[in-house]
């Protein structure tokens, strides 16, 4: 279903808060223009209070190199309030470009939601400053 300007997928963005997380779910591709809309909303939260994010791609197919900026500009806000920023449902289309961007090590990704929300809740030991990634689950999906 195409939208109002001819977009087959274009990028939803829905937020829920759970155990003191805000999970911030999309839905579509978070192109050059979708990561802009990714990048005001993460900030926003951030903003607005909320240092423990996940971010939950389950249902996301594609990002560019703009979102993933927007990924790494949210991430270190978090890590420089003393919070966290986690993936989740990261397919292997979107775990092939952070990692063909160099990107994949400096994410905590955990494969559902249940567990990025614990993870995020536990929050930021202070002991690294930028997000990392779980080792576990990556060397899963090798």
């Amino acid at each position: 279903m195409a939208d109002e300007r001819g977009l087959k997928w274009p990028l939803r963005i829905s937020q829920e808060q759970r155990d003191g997380v805000l999970v911030v779910t999309l839905a579509g591709r978070v192109g050059c223009v979708a990561a802009e809309r990714l990048r005001q909303a993460l900030n926003e939260a951030i903003v607005q209070g909320d240092r423990r994010l996940v971010v939950d791609f389950s249902l996301v197919d594609y990002v560019s190199s703009a979102g993933l900026e927007a990924l790494e500009e949210a991430a270190t806000l978090c890590a420089d309030s003393h919070g966290t920023l986690v993936l989740c449902g990261v397919s292997a289309p979107v775990r092939l470009v952070l990692d063909v961007a160099g990107a994949l090590s400096r994410f905590p990704i955990e494969p559902s939601r249940d567990h990025a929300v614990a993870r995020a809740a536990v929050g930021n030991s202070g002991a690294t400053p930028r997000p990392s990634c779980s080792r576990a689950y990556n060397e899963k999906l090798d």
